[in-house]
């Protein structure tokens, strides 16, 4: 048996996968007979696409964060005095 969280991603994917197809047909549907296709299904549609590449995308399996440093070599230093 799959874990909650496996099971939870699993079937928000699905509801957005679901949301667009619905979406996709009632705009073909709707262009098809030379209706106006409501902005609310292309919105839908494009925010579904969206969130299903969001959660789809590759992320690393570790969670320990990466050091970073940003150098901006055009800005002149300030000297920073330690208070007494």
């Amino acid at each position: 048996m799959k874990s909650t969280a496996q099971g939870t991603f699993l079937t928000v994917v699905g509801f957005l996968g679901m949301t667009l197809l619905l979406c996709v047909v009632a705009i073909a549907l709707l262009a098809g007979y030379d209706k106006d296709v409501p902005t609310i299904l292309e919105t839908l549609a494009v925010a579904a696409l969206g969130t299903i590449g969001a959660l789809l995308a590759k992320t690393p399996n570790d969670s320990t964060p990466q050091a970073v440093q940003v150098i901006n070599r055009a800005a002149n230093p300030v000297k920073v005095e330690q208070a007494s």
